[in-house]
């Protein structure tokens, strides 16, 4: 099994009353998929932060095909106990870098450069960058792939009145209606709660200041997105 962005499984959230518990998280629910006596898979997981604010991060992710096995690498890495190896170490790195108060996510680089010895982060993960990569490829064939240089970002001429003004100012029209049109629950807690049956309508001048926020945001998705499906008006 193949998993891309594979830090959204670095914490493993609720795990619930059992395999069909709506509020079980998605670590679990991936970690139910994984489960070796239904079918055994291989798992690779692709990602370029496995570790984000703690060791804990990069072990969540291993326990998916440990299956939270403690003694998992007794055998082959004489890791004794998974947890236990990774509290250590934690402790060790920031007793070395900075103490209690060392931020892991800030300093990843010099994390990095103290687990390059661990038999565990070794074995498991892979790296590999473009100065490696282009290193393996001259080795091989005496040729490497063409990366693109990386430029300074540029920020463009953009203006959100000229490119959507008109329907901008449709959408403010919409805000002052007595019975608006232009309805976005999170300001008009009415329209969610059955027991209310009245629109309750914010000042003009709050709703034209939030429609902008709101639109700006809304129309990188379509401007069907700032309604629920249910209840999408149209402008007129």
């Amino acid at each position: 099994m193949l998993i891309d962005e594979a830090h959204h499984f670095r914490n493993p959230g609720q795990q619930g009353a059992g395999p069909d518990d709506e509020d079980r998280s998605r670590y679990y629910r991936l970690y139910d998929l994984l489960e070796p006596s239904v079918r055994p898979k291989t798992l690779f997981m692709l990602t370029a932060t496995p570790i984000n604010n703690r060791l804990s991060d990069f072990r969540h992710m291993t326990e998916l095909f440990t299956r939270r096995d403690e003694a998992y690498f007794a055998g082959t890495l004489g890791v004794n106990n998974l947890r236990a190896h990774f509290n250590n170490m934690e402790k060790a790195l920031r007793k070395r870098l900075g103490g209690d108060g060392f931020d892991i996510g800030e300093n990843l680089g010099e994390v990095q450069d103290s687990l390059i010895s661990d038999e565990i982060f070794g074995h498991l993960v892979v790296q590999r960058s473009r100065a490696y990569a282009r290193e393996s490829q001259i080795r091989e064939s005496r040729t490497a792939a063409v990366f693109p240089d990386r430029k300074s970002p540029i920020v463009a001429d953009y203006s959100i009145r000229q490119t959507y003004g008109r329907l901008l100012d449709l959408l403010e029209k919409a805000f002052e209606r007595k019975d608006p049109l232009f309805t976005l629950p999170i300001y008009y807690h009415s329209l969610t709660t059955r027991e209310m049956t009245r629109v309750s309508t914010p000042s003009s001048r709050t709703a034209k200041s939030r429609s902008w926020a709101l639109s700006a945001r809304g129309f990188s998705s379509g401007l069907r997105a700032l309604w629920p499906r249910s209840n999408c008006p149209v402008i007129d």
